[in-house]
């Protein structure tokens, strides 16, 4: 198999616009990049048209990113945000349909940062809640050839869904044509006690994977077993991208958001060039 690699504009701005599409896909394309991962913050931002003539003009494919930003909720709050939150969703689908990206990824359920504490019954209450709450959007991709890839995320960041486990379980009885799971490894390595086992655990309903080192920087500047995560979604059948997904301390908003204090590798570009370079030595070519 030959695997494909991607990365997110997050690397280098927030949020995105058609301009720095513009300036960034050349250059992600004579690095060696196959994928360009495309963040929708707010609809509007940049123009899905624009940006499938722009990657397709290249040579280069895309992945979307759903953002759950503050305001974005499908559990334990009013309908109209959980309505608004539907129609936020539906819209990042119709993107990922218009630039031809297979899954809309990230934490389809609650903002980012938002936590607070549950009994077992009041969390299977909030997993029924979710499955109720995207099961609209759900069929929405499904009719338009697209996946719902479901984040977990850290523990700092929700306290909702943050193992492979609780994923699975929160979108039980939803149909695997239309959702599945987005893994990180940025947060696989803080929740999950064994990242390959996680991975194996997932098999079949793996939709995306975003890489970068266990401190958001290039993969391989880390303490992480590549070879061993690699097999592993090997393993498991994963046949998609391996995106990599880091931030910019440079914009004061998604820094905070992500906790990026300091420089991660010499430049943003490093991020991706070196990472880029590592993840194909480790990943088996083809003679």
């Amino acid at each position: 198999m030959t695997r494909r690699f991607g990365v997110n504009t997050w690397v280098w701005t927030s949020p995105l616009t058609d301009a720095a599409l513009a300036d960034l896909a050349p250059r992600i394309r004579d690095w060696g990049f196959d994928v360009v991962e495309l963040p929708v913050e707010n609809p509007g931002d940049w123009d899905p048209v624009r940006a499938a003539k722009v990657l397709g003009d290249l040579g280069l494919t895309a992945a979307v990113a759903l953002v759950m930003g503050d305001g974005r909720e499908l559990v334990a709050t009013g309908a109209d945000t959980v309505a608004a939150t539907r129609d936020y969703l539906r819209h990042v689908v119709d993107v990922a349909a218009t630039v031809g990206a297979p899954a809309i990824a990230g934490p389809a359920y609650a903002s980012v940062g938002r936590t607070w504490r549950m009994t077992p019954s009041e969390r299977a209450d909030r997993y029924a809640e979710l499955r109720d709450g995207l099961g609209p959007v759900v069929e929405h991709a499904r009719a338009a050839g697209v996946t719902v890839a479901v984040e977990p995320l850290n523990r700092y960041e929700t306290s909702l869904i943050n193992t492979v486990d609780q994923a699975l379980e929160a979108i039980e009885g939803l149909p695997a044509d239309g959702i599945g799971l987005a893994l990180d490894v940025y947060h696989m390595n803080i929740e999950e006690q064994s990242v390959t086992g996680a991975i194996a655990r997932a098999a079949g309903r793996i939709a995306h994977v975003q890489v970068c080192a266990n401190d958001r920087g290039a993969p391989g500047a880390d303490h992480l077993d590549w070879p061993a995560i690699l097999a592993a979604l090997d393993a498991a059948g994963y046949t998609g991208p391996l995106v990599i997904e880091s931030f910019t301390a440079d914009n004061a908003t998604i820094a905070t958001a992500a906790s990026i204090w300091r420089p991660l590798a010499a430049s943003q570009d490093a991020i991706a060039v070196d990472g880029l370079s590592f993840l194909r030595g480790v990943v088996p070519q083809p003679a």
